[in-house]
């Protein structure tokens, strides 16, 4: 039996005798007790490595004045964020499939950067999605991450500026602009160009909180869904 006396919220299970399912529920939770902690590490690892990857070998020249260069979200924030949205998208009508918990979605990430997060949303099953795309402004981080993460077309160079929103279901991104009024044009633009009913999700926004077109979906105002 894996010793979990270092661990508080086992106390119930020790009160219990006598009963060989507790008690084995009891040793599968020890279990689980002990093998979290590596698993967070694990995950912390992952995430370094991928950092390493991204930022080892572009040189990002040429970005506009008022731009940020590529800066990584953390691994798991990102995750949290794609959890959220399936929450959503779980209870939303409009997006209602008779055999899954919501139809199959689009999803683009403006300023991908290398695109970790384009290989981590395509590599993974646990989310519904049809189709995972990603651009950034900078040719050499774009062609980095096809040679890093082997993305090939599935990450492209464009402009926040310019890009077409309106056929993606899920736009996301990390603040790509470091000046504040390029920010906000920038956000005013993608909620215009959005479809009705599209979703987005704004990591560091700074306008979409007030946009009456919008409505938020969670709790930290990062995800909403455009209702006009």
């Amino acid at each position: 039996m894996v010793d979990g006396s270092d661990h508080p919220q086992l106390e119930p299970f020790d009160r219990l005798n006598g009963d060989l399912s507790l008690d084995r529920i009891g040793d599968q939770f020890r279990e689980a007790m002990v093998q979290l902690p590596r698993i967070n590490e694990k995950l912390k690892l992952m995430e370094a490595a991928l950092n390493r990857a991204a930022e080892g070998g572009a040189e990002q020249e040429g970005v506009p004045d008022g731009s940020y260069s590529y800066i990584p979200i953390d691994a798991c924030q990102f995750l949290d964020c794609l959890f959220d949205l399936e929450t959503a998208l779980s209870a939303d009508s409009d997006y209602a499939d008779p055999d899954l918990p919501h139809r199959r979605v689009d999803f683009v990430e403006a300023g991908c950067g290398p695109g970790r997060n384009v290989m981590l949303a395509q590599s993974t099953d646990r989310f519904e999605f049809r189709r995972v795309h990603g651009f950034d402004i900078s040719p050499e981080v774009i062609d980095w991450g096809r040679k890093v993460f082997r993305l090939g077309d599935t990450i492209e160079v464009g402009d926040c500026n310019t890009f077409d929103f309106s056929e993606w279901d899920v736009v996301y991104f990390y603040r790509p602009f470091a000046d504040p009024d390029k920010q906000t044009e920038f956000e005013d633009r993608l909620v215009k160009t959005l479809r009705t009913g599209a979703y987005v999700i704004g990591c560091g926004n700074l306008s979409l909180h007030d946009d009456r077109r919008l409505l938020c979906k969670d709790e930290v105002g990062q995800l909403y869904k455009k209702l006009r």
